[in-house]
């Protein structure tokens, strides 16, 4: 199995590139890091406010680390799913069969060690942090029943400067810099190509 690895920024476009770059690659499976945040039940509503959700903390490394070393051996796991209303894990998992190729999407993706390794492809999505945080302000407050006020507050206190600190630096470890400004399609495009010669270098050099 072949793993590409998604980061970059909130709102840069990366859960789309990675539907349009599955759409184009028969049998591929799409993974996001969203999935396995830590179940946070057992905060109130004024503690979850306060939480931060882009601290890489606040995500399960280790089973996300597991879960892709069997996947990539061939066996099946069963994917945590969080639900974003109420910031906690729904009790039955997701069982998730292993692929020929699996993209992992998620502004860390590219963060933790022991999953970076098992990155085939590392792809850094770069857009402009206006743009992103319309994006998301439209996002939150269309699928999640934020207020615009509320993502503009979360985007200053944590997400942000979380960007700068934890998602920038990672750019250094992507094999590829696409654009995320560009047509999702445009992208996945760009990334397909990549990883037509990573699957046939033969592809690669000079004729």
């Amino acid at each position: 199995m072949i793993v590409v690895g998604i980061g970059g920024a909130s709102g840069s476009g990366k859960t789309r590139v990675a539907c349009e770059l599955a759409a184009a690659l028969r049998g591929s499976l799409v993974l996001s890091t969203d999935s396995y945040y830590l179940d946070q039940s057992g905060l109130d509503w004024a503690e979850l406010a306060a939480f931060n959700f882009d601290d890489p903390g606040a995500l399960d490394w280790k089973l996300m680390a597991a879960h892709l070393v069997d996947l990539k051996a061939g066996s099946g796991v069963g994917v945590p799913r969080y639900n974003f209303a109420t910031h906690s894990r729904f009790a039955a998992p997701e069982w998730t069969a292993p692929a020929e190729i699996l993209i992992l999407e998620g502004l860390f993706a590219l963060w933790e060690p022991r999953v970076r390794e098992l990155v085939d492809l590392a792809v850094f999505l770069d857009a402009p942090l206006e743009l992103c945080l319309a994006r998301r302000i439209e996002r939150d407050t269309s699928e999640r029943d934020r207020t615009e006020k509320s993502v503009r507050e979360q985007w200053r206190r944590d997400v942000a400067p979380m960007f700068v600190r934890h998602v920038l630096p990672t750019r250094e470890f992507a094999d590829m810099v696409v654009d995320g400004t560009a047509p999702p399609d445009r992208s996945a495009e760009a990334v397909l190509a990549r990883l037509r010669r990573l699957r046939d270098p033969g592809q690669a050099g000079c004729r």
